[in-house]
């Protein structure tokens, strides 16, 4: 009977460490499909409100990088600006310019004459050479339509320095991985008392102590 008891448990500590291996498998999977991946999806600059910090119309015509940053410099105008993939934020600060995850593929063209709705997709909505409707540049498919609506332009960079500070606290983490890592901590657990039981039953009680 104990023998059988074992061996029970045994199959139940392999089934246990099985579902810890498929909902670590099931987290990568959702990670990954909350990525954004191309041709679908690209990434494109947002683009800047401002890129203006000061001016530089007084002689030695220059502008101050402790105050503005490494990238900011006087243009022929005399305007202190910042250089090209950099924004101005509300503190007068050249801050690199974000990125935003653009889903392209509105629609496709596969049928003769290869057209792309501009009613019901926008202006900039054009057939590719994949026969599929792109959004153009600069444009990308709102969330709950088929159009294709403008990048809206980032008018406050102020936090983007600190969160490119902290890559980590800049992607969310996907739900299927938190549903995922709360599997593994409740089976683990449960493998861990089974096999407590199981090396308790093998072993055996201890004998007491002589009084």
């Amino acid at each position: 009977g104990s023998c059988v008891c074992s061996l029970f448990r045994l199959a139940m500590v392999a089934m246990a460490l099985r579902l810890i291996s498929l909902a670590l498998a099931f987290a990568f999977l959702g990670a990954a499909a909350d990525e954004c991946v191309a041709p679908d999806c690209v990434q494109e600059p947002q683009p800047c409100a401002a890129v203006q910090v000061s001016t530089c119309t007084v002689w030695p015509h220059y502008c101050s990088k402790i105050k503005h940053g490494l990238e900011v410099y006087c243009t022929d105008d005399h305007v202190c600006a910042c250089k090209e993939g950099f924004c101005a934020n509300s503190q007068g600060v050249c801050v690199e310019q974000p990125k935003v995850n653009c889903t392209k593929k509105v629609s496709t063209c596969h049928t003769w004459p290869h057209h792309c709705s501009t009613t019901m997709h926008g202006d900039s909505v054009s057939c590719s050479p994949d026969r599929d409707c792109v959004c153009g540049e600069g444009t990308c498919k709102e969330a709950d339509s088929g159009m294709c609506s403008e990048i809206e332009k980032f008018t406050d960079l102020a936090g983007v320095q600190k969160q490119n500070e902290s890559p980590l606290a800049e992607a969310p983490i996907p739900l299927s991985a938190f549903f995922a890592l709360a599997t593994v901590a409740a089976i683990s657990v449960g493998a861990a008392a089974m096999a407590m039981t199981l090396r308790r039953s093998t072993i055996g009680e201890a004998p007491p102590l002589l009084g």
